[in-house]
């Protein structure tokens, strides 16, 4: 019988020395949830964003990683970003914090997203907006715009329920901006973008299905809002214009002024087209803010003041007030600007001819510049011819490209003024894309390093990095292979930067098994030698690389894999190791207490 005892516990020994060290280092992780908090429902231009992430179901124990990113957008650009990683320490709240004065933001409502990743695995999202106020306690004669970009972003996606979960939360944010403006009798001022307003009008007008989602959301948008109470719809009387409104009881007079007025206050980075019939004192106001440029006209009222498209450095002006502010006495950025101009219209219009009507009511000097700039640019020819309407001398130039292939011409232009440092040009070339193709093409062949955008649906275009592929050839990165015998180590990454200037980069880096800490953050490199520690975590024992890439205003200019190999001791689970001794001790008392009760039977 002892014997039969002695081979039952050897069997159950070794099979409990087996179960114990075969287990996994963490047991099935419990589900994590999280809850979003806002400091305020609105926000005001001065205020400080702070958005806090709670997390729910975390066990101090827990040996999980958890990443929670946020993104805000703008016209579906990213304004800002930040990412904070949550290891296995009692933390359970994440916070950003942020000026709005720093990033810059207008009045408005922006797309926000949160992400929330456990051990590398995306578990959860946010698609939400936040809503920014004017300033004043008191608004009064001030419009506040509401700009609907929500619309835009890779955030939206192809599906259509995910799409109507980020309007509704968009409303929520609006409705709330709506209970004060009901309060002030406030009105408010909403935009749409101008590449979807035209299919916009298609929809509401019940002309033709369209298949375009993010504008069946913009009309959703429009009809919802317009079942508010005590808010009317209304639109422009301009049927070309991106422009629409909600109002509420009665508009203050001058309605145009004022919006734009409260849109134009600070010069924007985004684009804000105006096409339509503009009043003096409005024009005045937004030539003193803006270079105005005047394109191609529609068929409205005014033959003078017909179309205008504001943004800096976009066009060329021909208003003679602004011409002076813009141009100078430098033919020089003259002969630029109209370049730019004339390519990029050409672009829009799908031919070589551009025509342009120009007012010189105060500066005679205007005319003459433009046009000695005109004479100077060798790939476009030109015409004049004057006119008069409405008692005001009108100059129509029309600008014809002398090469069929006016891409080549543009890259001509780019290959003579190009310097070390480049400024991004946009190219709206929606209406062609076989055109963007070509000039693409062109790009490559010519050594320039170019990005294009396809996620922005405003100016989805083609944006030329500011250096060209020579530049690149002198920034290298590197990495030696790491070694990891416990979780924690450091990466080495070495950026060598021959250049002769400091560049301003940054270090993002992608993969499953560990976590990198401080990556996706812009760093300097100097001339010379650049040394960069990393702060690595691995998850579980892995030989996969990690991928460190150098961006560059959102494009990748150099990318390395880093050899890592982390091998982790497997940790003992203290409750299963106190139930084997416990197992064991039972085991061993009742062998004992059987031997003691048998000698003492045989001893009687």
């Amino acid at each position: 019988m002892r014997k039969k005892l002695t081979f039952y516990f050897l069997i159950i020994t070794v099979l409990l020395y087996n179960f114990l060290f075969s287990l996994p280092t963490t047991f099935a992780q419990s589900s994590i949830g999280s809850e979003i908090k806002f400091s305020k429902p609105y926000y005001h231009q001065d205020d400080i964003f702070k958005v806090s992430l709670k997390l729910k179901n975390k066990k101090p124990s827990e040996n999980v990683y958890i990443a929670v990113s946020l993104t805000l957008t703008d016209n579906g650009s990213e304004v800002y970003s930040a990412e904070k990683e949550v290891s296995n320490k009692n933390i359970s709240t994440v916070t950003f914090e942020k000026s709005f004065q720093k990033l810059g933001l207008q009045c408005g409502v922006y797309p926000l997203l949160i992400k929330v990743s456990k051990n590398g695995e995306e578990i959860t999202r946010y698609e939400t907006a936040i809503a920014i106020m004017p300033n004043e306690k008191k608004p009064s004669n001030l419009l506040l715009s509401i700009v609907a970009d929500f619309h835009q972003g890779p955030q939206l996606g192809n599906k259509d329920e995910l799409l109507n979960k980020n309007l509704n939360n968009l409303l929520k944010q609006v409705a709330s901006i709506l209970l004060v403006i009901k309060k002030n009798k406030q009105p408010v001022f909403l935009s749409f973008s101008p590449m979807l307003y035209r299919e916009l009008e298609a929809v509401s007008a019940n002309k033709g299905s369209s298949s375009n989602k993010q504008a069946k959301a913009v009309l959703l948008a429009y009809n919802s809002l317009a079942k508010l109470p005590n808010i009317s719809l209304a639109a422009t009387s301009y049927s070309r214009a991106p422009l629409n409104y909600f109002q509420y009881k009665k508009w203050p007079q001058d309605i145009l002024y004022q919006a734009t007025h409260n849109i134009f206050s600070k010069k924007p980075e985004v684009f804000y087209p105006l096409q339509g019939c503009f009043n003096k004192k409005t024009l005045n106001f937004l030539s003193s803010r803006f270079d105005l440029f005047f394109l191609p006209s529609y068929s409205v009222q005014d033959p003078v003041y017909r179309s205008y498209k504001i943004r800096k450095s976009r066009a060329a002006l021909i208003d003679s007030k602004a011409t002076k502010n813009l141009y100078g006495n430098s033919q020089a950025a003259c002969q630029k600007t109209i370049a730019r101009l004339a390519y990029l219209q050409m672009l829009e219009e799908k031919q070589n001819v551009v025509a342009i009507n120009v007012t010189n009511e105060t500066n005679p000097k205007t005319l003459d510049l433009f046009l000695k700039s005109l004479k100077s640019i060798d790939w476009i020819s030109f015409s004049t011819k004057e006119s008069i309407q409405k008692t005001k001398p009108v100059s129509q130039i029309t600008i014809n490209s002398k090469k069929r292939d006016y891409n080549m011409a543009y890259v001509n232009l780019l290959r003579k003024t190009r310097n070390k440092v480049w400024p991004f040009i946009r190219a709206t070339n929606d209406d062609n894309p076989v055109r963007l193709k070509l000039l693409e093409g062109l790009l490559k062949a010519e050594d320039f390093s170019y990005l294009t955008n396809q996620k922005s649906n405003r100016f989805p275009l083609i944006k030329i990095i500011s250096t060209v592929n020579d530049e690149l050839n002198k920034i290298s990165l590197s990495s030696p292979p790491v070694f990891l015998t416990s979780e924690t180590g450091k990466i080495p990454v070495t950026v060598v930067n021959n250049c002769g200037y400091d560049l301003n980069l940054k270090l993002t880096c992608k993969s499953v098994d560990f976590v990198v800490e401080r990556s996706a953050k812009k760093v300097r490199c100097r001339p010379g030698e650049n040394l960069f520690i990393l702060p690595v975590t691995a998850l579980r024992s892995s030989n996969n690389p990690i991928l460190i890439n150098l961006v560059s205003q959102g494009a990748i200019l150099k990318s390395s894999k880093v050899q890592i190999k982390a091998t982790l001791a497997k940790k003992f689970n203290y409750y299963v190791l106190i139930a084997v001794i416990a197992f064991f001790l039972l085991l061993v008392a009742a062998l004992v207490f059987r031997e003691i009760h048998h000698r003492r039977k045989n001893g009687k």
